[in-house]
């Protein structure tokens, strides 16, 4: 009997922001396994254990993951991989782990004024036949921005992954929010 899962579609291995400046590349790992294991060499590891929020500084920008419900109200993730599709010979660490929650929310406080964009990767790692996956949604700063994002499953070739591209403008000292949603039928 399959179930739907409302936390495996917002998985999301790779988050790149790119800007005038700052820009860096950061691949969201499975907590539990070294970082030689799962991070793609190329970008700056970001591993993840079962919290409400946890955030970094990444070139004077303050980077916050924070987990909610759909209600909204704070609630936990964790992280998870597809342990074949992580190892020999197939390497694919950026699609192959992440991060899962209810409803995902990353927010940036710091950069500069100015564009700026965020690309992300969206994958699942679980057994295809274990749950049924939905789409999401994405915002920034509570904009429908991405309306029907269709994760893949197992994808091992990142150009065949689904991708959002985000572009917003930031004013000074402006926080951004974007939040990854499920939609549930």
């Amino acid at each position: 009997m399959k179930f739907k899962r409302f936390l495996a579609p917002l998985l999301f291995s790779t988050s790149v922001l790119f800007a005038q400046t700052p820009s860096f590349k950061v691949d969201f790992n499975i907590g539990t396994r070294q970082a030689s294991e799962v991070n793609d060499p190329n970008f700056i590891g970001w591993p993840i254990f079962t919290a409400y929020e946890s955030s970094d500084t990444l070139q004077s920008v303050i980077v916050k993951l924070k987990g909610l419900k759909l209600n909204l109200d704070t609630t936990t993730y964790t992280s998870g991989w597809y342990k074949a599709g992580i190892q020999s010979p197939n390497y694919a660490r950026l699609s192959c782990d992440g991060v899962v929650g209810s409803v995902l929310e990353l927010s940036f406080r710091k950069l500069p004024a100015g564009t700026h964009t965020l690309l992300s990767y969206h994958n699942t790692y679980d057994g295809p036949t274990a749950w049924v996956y939905n789409p999401i949604k994405i915002y920034v700063n509570n904009v429908l921005t991405v309306s029907n994002l269709m994760p893949t499953n197992r994808e091992l070739v990142l150009s065949k992954i689904p991708i959002a591209y985000l572009t917003f403008a930031v004013k000074d000292t402006e926080e951004v929010k974007i939040r990854f949603e499920p939609i549930i039928s």
